[in-house]
């Protein structure tokens, strides 16, 4: 694997787009996501769109789900609110739905743009024990559960959250205003797809500075790169004492996908892995991600949305007309 080099968003970038407006059978049978890393179209930051071959996809997210409902995320006793986006290729509520059928739950599809209102009265309706979200749609519903009076207000015993962190101060809000006890979380992306989940946990027992996931070594090669390209830690190669806890960038190699390969794929994240210690069979497949946030030398966040920062300078700080002369 390390006589491969490391690949940079920018030149998957560059290849899709070739081949998209070159090969017309480049999109046959295909399933395509767009990732929300290198910003959106305005003043010409480009989209990513990740391709993969379609049957490959499925099979990649129904072992998933297996891992979701073998963890605890998602189980046959779970009816699951479904609050996350979609529209305009944009496929979290879609993925978010596929999974929870999948791992044996009850999705309500309602979505990221419903009216507080329609999540409340679908929420009476059928009585769901679980709200999956981004963690700021999340908050959103709770303030306004929290202006209703006591007798009308719901009560959501599991949370699932993707996408953005959930700081434990709204944590213990959600836990004040909807009753939850336990908390989860999906780690995915376009490039590389659902990979990491984190089991229920009680509330306020994470008091760490990382967000804990769990994946499976047969669906995902992860490798610690710390600053100088040093590889430190191989989710392949590791033993008893082989780069445990050691912090660096994530790079991932895809397992799962063949018809276009994902291989040492630098994501941006800083983060470390741990061994799991699990009694079931499957155990022995995991592994634990320590996952501390974004490398802020790949990435910027601006009003919640990432920004790659090769895109930035080629499109708007290396541009005379925008009369850049520093920034950092």
């Amino acid at each position: 694997l390390k006589d491969f080099p490391f690949l940079q968003k920018e030149h998957l970038l560059n290849s899709f787009s070739k081949l998209i407006q070159t090969d017309p059978n480049f999109l046959r049978s295909a399933y395509l996501s767009p990732s929300g890393g290198t910003g959106n179209t305005t003043g010409g930051m480009a989209q990513l769109y990740f391709v993969t071959d379609a049957a490959e996809n499925r099979a990649h997210r129904a072992r998933f789900a297996s891992m979701l409902s073998q963890l605890g995320v998602i189980t046959d006793e779970d009816i699951v609110v479904n609050l996350h986006g979609g529209g305009i290729m944009y496929r979290n509520q879609e993925l978010t739905g596929y999974l929870t059928d999948l791992a044996g739950g009850t999705e309500l599809s309602v979505g990221f743009s419903a009216p507080d209102t329609a999540v409340l009265e679908a929420v009476h309706r059928f009585r769901p024990n679980t709200l999956a979200s981004t963690s700021s749609r999340m908050l959103q519903f709770a303030q306004h559960v929290s202006t209703l009076p006591e007798n009308e207000r719901v009560v959501i015993r599991k949370i699932i959250y993707t996408s953005e962190p959930l700081l434990p101060s709204r944590e213990k809000y959600l836990q004040s205003i909807l009753g939850v006890e336990t908390i989860s979380s999906i780690y995915a992306s376009a490039e590389f797809g659902p990979c990491f989940a984190s089991p229920p946990a009680r509330m306020g027992e994470k008091t760490t500075a990382y967000r804990e996931f769990i994946f499976d070594k047969n669906v995902v090669v992860v490798e610690v790169v710390a600053e100088d390209g040093t590889v430190i830690a191989d989710s392949l190669a590791m033993g008893p004492s082989d780069g445990w806890g050691q912090v660096g960038e994530i790079v991932i190699t895809s397992l799962c996908r063949f018809r276009n390969p994902l291989v040492r794929y630098q994501t941006g994240d800083i983060g470390s892995l741990q061994p799991f210690h699990g009694t079931n069979e499957s155990a022995k497949d995991y592994l634990w991600l320590h996952l501390y946030g974004r490398s802020t030398a790949k990435s910027v966040t601006i009003s919640g949305e990432y920004f790659d920062v090769k895109e930035l300078e080629n499109h708007v700080f290396n541009k005379p007309e925008y009369g850049v002369l520093d920034w950092q």
